[in-house]
C-alpha cells in the first residue's frame, strides 16, 4: 500500500510542479517497460564535497523523455548526512529503514522513520541525513528543470547537526 501511494503521490506532485508533464508524454503503444536490475546497478561513495560522514549512493534511474526526474538510493551511515542544498524542481524522499533528520533553512528538525515521505519543493534549502542511532536508507526522485537536479551549497555545521539530534532526543522535532 505504501508503495501504491508513494507512485501516486510522485506522479501527482511531479504534474503539479513541473517534473512530468502529460501533455509532453509519448505514444504509449511506443513505450516499453524498462527493467533495472539490482545487480546491474552502480553503487558508489557519496562525495565529501556535498556528504558529511559516510553515505553510499545507488543511482537507479535517470531522467528519460516520459519521467522528468531521477531516482536513487542513499544509505547514510549513523551521523551522515547531506550539506545544504536545493532541488530546482524539487524532490520526495522515500525512508526505507532506519530514522532520518530532515530539515529546512530556519526550520525546526523534521524527523521521518520507514515510510514516511518528504516533499521539499523547488528551491528550498534543506538537508537531510541518518540520525546517530542507526543506518538509514532513503529512496530519492529528484525533478529536473533545465538539466539541473540540484545545488550543493554549504557544509551542515557539527552545531547544526548536534541540535537536530538534541530536538529528536527532547522530543522537539516536527
Amino acid at each position: 500500500m505504501i508503495k501504491i501511494l508513494g507512485i501516486f503521490l510522485v506522479v501527482m506532485m511531479s504534474m503539479k510542479y513541473g517534473i512530468v508533464n502529460a501533455s509532453n508524454t509519448i505514444d504509449i503503444s511506443e513505450q516499453h517497460i524498462l527493467v533495472y536490475h539490482h545487480a546491474n546497478l552502480k553503487s558508489y561513495k557519496a562525495p565529501a564535497s556535498y556528504f558529511s560522514g559516510r553515505a553510499i549512493v545507488t543511482r537507479v534511474f535517470d531522467k528519460n523523455e516520459m519521467a522528468k526526474f531521477s531516482g536513487g538510493a542513499v544509505t547514510f551511515e549513523p551521523g551522515a548526512r547531506t550539506y545544504w542544498h536545493i532541488h530546482p524542481a524539487g524532490q520526495l524522499l522515500i525512508v526505507q529503514s532506519g530514522t532520518a533528520l530532515a530539515q529546512e533553512w530556519g526550520r525546526k528538525t523534521i524527523v521521518l522513520h520507514a515510510g514516511d515521505m518528504l516533499w521539499c519543493p523547488p528551491n528550498v534549502k534543506h538537508w537531510h541525513g541518518a540520525d546517530m542511532n542507526g543506518e538509514m536508507v532513503q529512496i530519492a526522485l529528484t525533478g529536473d528543470k533545465e538539466g539541473k537536479a540540484v545545488t550543493w551549497l554549504e557544509e551542515v555545521s557539527d552545531a547544526t547537526y548536534r541540535q537536530a539530534v538534541l530536538d529528536e532526543e527532547n522530543n522537539q522535532a516536527l
